[in-house]
């Protein structure tokens, strides 16, 4: 049926993300608009059949050639996606380029499993994404931390930073070190205002243990923290500091659980640093830890927390069955 202007409206599915003319009327859906991320950087594919369609010829109809070109098209807090595409591939080059671009609200999508995954990789020492966009999701994408895999040294020194509120990362894999001249340092950052702050079923990994990595996840004064269900696995550069650490200023009713952690640095024994001098509150509770000895691996509990340990399981590397760690503090 044809609308008042003449014009036979096509309905295929990417369409419904921006509403469906129903020949005078338009449905507008209840969520954001849908962009799609697959190239090389610089080109923009035309795939839509129905050129007419002034929806199509805007944007729906193309593949947008990296995370920041689709970003220059979103608009905050309307529940805009970016589908990035299998075998995507960008690097991070900077600490600008793609943390300016972000836009609050957005939820980055990654497709396929494993290495399929679209790849992200830091470039350079200073390569950095800082979320500073509020209730940014990045979900199932793989971020090489360390560098493009090869021979050439680099130490990416901060990669990752949260400085809004309720982000979140999830299902993302995230190479941290290579070999004793490939690795990040800082790996991700957190500050004060990344309330709500969510890291959940990641996996970490850095297999060489001569890649010493400086620290891993630090939140800093972040309330209402949610670190769930992720593997971290390889040397940190100290035997004390831990995957997971509250670092400087309290973090208030944080939960961190379900993860396996692995600090695979001889003699290591800490594996989730909770900083014994803050006032920190929250549960740890169901963690997996193995650290190379120590009876220690949430490192000194004081009386200044109120965070419950409830059935966490450790292996110090002596213990053949480990230990149970689930003690309140006061």
């Amino acid at each position: 049926m044809l609308n008042t202007n003449g014009y036979m409206p096509s309905v295929p599915i990417e369409v419904a993300s921006v509403g469906v003319d129903l020949g005078g009327n338009i449905v507008v859906p209840p969520g954001g608009r849908v962009f799609f991320v697959r190239g090389n950087g610089t080109t923009v594919t035309q795939y839509a059949d129905d050129q007419t369609d002034p929806y199509m010829s805007q944007f729906t109809g193309k593949l947008l050639p990296s995370v920041e070109a689709a970003l220059a098209l979103c608009t905050a807090n309307r529940g805009d996606r970016i589908i990035v595409h299998p075998r995507h591939t960008q690097n991070i080059a900077n600490g600008t380029t793609f943390s300016n671009a972000l836009v609050a609200g957005v939820k980055i999508i990654g497709l396929g499993v494993g290495t399929e995954r679209p790849t992200f990789t830091f470039s350079a020492g200073a390569s950095k994404i800082t979320i500073n966009a509020a209730s940014v999701g990045i979900y199932n994408c793989r971020f090489l931390c360390a560098g493009p895999p090869g021979t050439t040294a680099i130490t990416v020194a901060a990669p990752f930073a949260a400085t809004a509120a309720n982000v979140c990362f999830s299902g993302n894999y995230f190479q941290a070190g290579i070999d004793v001249d490939q690795f990040c340092q800082a790996f991700l950052t957190t500050t004060a205002a990344a309330t709500g702050f969510n890291f959940s079923n990641n996996e970490v990994e850095s297999l060489d243990p001569a890649a010493l990595i400086v620290s891993g996840v630090t939140l800093t004064g972040v309330d209402g923290a949610k670190i769930i269900n992720n593997v971290f696995y390889g040397s940190l550069s100290a035997t004390t500091m831990g995957w997971v650490r509250i670092f400087t200023t309290a973090c208030r009713n944080v939960t961190i659980s379900g993860n396996r952690v692995t600090h695979t640095l001889a003699n290591s024994t800490v594996g989730i640093d909770l900083t014994a001098s803050l006032a920190n509150s929250g549960i740890v509770a169901l963690n997996r830890i193995k650290v190379g000895t120590g009876t220690a691996p949430f490192g000194a509990i004081s009386a200044t927390m109120n965070v419950m340990l409830e059935d966490n399981y450790v292996f110090n590397g002596t213990n053949t069955r480990g230990l149970i760690v689930g003690t309140a503090a006061a």
